[in-house]
């Protein structure tokens, strides 16, 4: 894949160091972000543990004239295999940023592990928080050509957002960000962005083939990934070293 090539290639070219730490830990920071993904995150657990599945008759009761007319043609889009590969690209880019390690300017920094964890127990919380407050169905549940089983799972309920986009997305733009951060000087800087927005916009369209997403679902989740993945680093990078 494109993206871990480059990371890897990445590592390889002289860098400057800074003589100084880039990030750091703060009270007023750390706090609040643990407590909104950890918060979001148990809701979110408690809430889905006691949802119902919907009936059939609620299923067949479903028109898709009722969906926005900018998401409609997604109920016609069921493949299994492109789920399977939006799996595939969604945990190929969570392990992605294991590749920062890579470079010696990331070595010498204490708390990125800390942040990428910060990152993805805060996108997760608020992804699936949304999912089990707005119980939108999935466009698969108005396939009459999908099994009536699979439509009246709980999951059939968890459409806005994308989950797969906003984890993909908030994994690859807090790969950038951080490696931008600590290599300012880097040749690389724009190749790194344009994997960075790549990335999640590939898993999106394998959701939208695969019947699990509308396209304002994969919006959703991109932009909410994306800002999740870029606000995180630069809430902990040093005031003074702030553009």
């Amino acid at each position: 894949m494109l993206a871990p090539a480059l990371w890897v290639c990445a590592g390889m070219f002289p860098l400057c160091a800074f003589p100084q730490d880039v990030y750091r830990l703060q009270y007023q920071t750390d706090i609040p972000l643990g407590a909104v993904g950890l918060g979001t995150a148990t809701a979110s657990f408690v809430i889905g543990m006691k949802a119902s599945k919907p009936t059939p008759e609620q299923v067949q009761a479903l028109d898709k004239q009722d969906i926005w007319v900018i998401d409609r043609h997604a109920t016609q889009r069921w493949s299994p295999p492109a789920a399977i590969a939006s799996d595939v690209f969604l945990y190929t880019g969570i392990a992605m940023p294991a590749l920062l390690f890579i470079n010696k300017n990331v070595r010498r920094e204490k708390y990125v592990s800390l942040m990428y964890a910060e990152t993805l127990l805060m996108t997760m919380g608020v992804t699936n928080i949304v999912k089990v407050l707005t119980k939108r169905y999935r466009p698969f549940a108005y396939n009459p050509a999908v099994a009536m089983d699979k439509r009246t799972e709980k999951d059939a309920r968890k459409s806005f957002f994308s989950g797969h986009t906003s984890l993909t997305a908030s994994a690859s733009f807090f790969m950038a960000r951080v490696y931008c951060d600590l290599n300012p000087d880097s040749r690389l800087k724009p190749l790194v962005w344009t994997s960075a927005a790549l990335l999640p916009a590939i898993v999106g369209m394998l959701r939208y083939l695969a019947g699990k997403h509308y396209p304002t679902d994969i919006l959703a989740g991109y932009v909410t990934g994306a800002g999740i993945g870029f606000l995180v680093p630069y809430l902990h990078k040093k005031k003074e070293l702030r553009p």
